[in-house]
C-alpha cells in the first residue's frame, strides 16, 4: 500500500503540545532488502507552545526511513519534519531542525 496516513503528537513536556495530521507515500528502498522503506509527504498541524505563543497552526513536510520487523505488525523509522507556521505570535516562522525517530504499528 503506498499511502498511509498519520497522526503525530509532538510535545516537548513543559511549555506546549501540537497535533499534526500527514498524508505520506510509501515505497521500498531499491537494492535493499525488501523491509526498508523511505516515505514522503506532508499535512497541517495546530497546537499551543509556552505563554508567548499561545496558538500555533502551518504546514508540515515529511521524509524518512524505516525498516519494517519481519515478524511483527512494528516499524521502526527516523525522520525529517520540518514545519512552517502561517499563525503565530512569534518572529520565527520555519522550523527546519525537528527530526523524530518513531515506533508504529502497521495494520
Amino acid at each position: 500500500k503506498p499511502l498511509a496516513l498519520e497522526a503525530m503528537l509532538l510535545t516537548d513536556m513543559k511549555e506546549g503540545v501540537e497535533l499534526s495530521g500527514l498524508c505520506e507515500y510509501q515505497a521500498p528502498i531499491p537494492g535493499l532488502s525488501k523491509e526498508f522503506y523511505w516515505f514522503a509527504g506532508g499535512g497541517l498541524h495546530a497546537g499551543s507552545w509556552g505563554e508567548h505563543d499561545q496558538f500555533v497552526a502551518g504546514v508540515d513536510a515529511i521524509v524518512g526511513i524505516e525498516y519494517v520487523l519481519p515478524d511483527l505488525p512494528m516499524a521502526i523509522g527516523v525522520d525529517w519534519h520540518p514545519v512552517a507556521n502561517f499563525i503565530t505570535e512569534k518572529d520565527q516562522k520555519i522550523w527546519p531542525i525537528k527530526f523524530g525517530v518513531s515506533l508504529r504499528y502497521c495494520f
